[in-house]
């Protein structure tokens, strides 16, 4: 997966774990895996809220569960990465 990086982004930060997704950060990085997986498709059919859940609709199972729980496992390692980054700097940044 290519990851796209801007400068300008360098201050948005994600909610920690306990606030992200209810509680439960990774179903928010399975459900983005899964649009991320169908991004090219979605965009070129520019498809609309509505099309986009009839397309999943029809995918229930179809989709390669080992590609996407890989890919999902992958972008929430580096969001707890960075997660824990963050909580570091900030307590160095209290001690100080």
């Amino acid at each position: 997966m290519e990851v796209v990086k801007n400068s300008a982004l360098t201050d948005v930060k994600l909610p920690s774990p306990s606030e992200f997704g209810a509680g439960n950060p990774f179903i928010m990085f399975l459900c983005l895996t899964l649009l991320l997986q169908h991004r090219d498709l979605i965009l070129q059919n520019k498809l609309e809220y509505d099309e986009i859940a009839i397309m999943f609709d029809k995918l229930v199972r179809k989709h390669n569960v080992h590609k996407v729980l890989y890919q999902a496992r992958s972008l929430y390692s580096d969001y707890l990465r960075t997660q824990q980054k963050i909580e570091e700097q900030a307590n160095l940044s209290a001690s100080v």
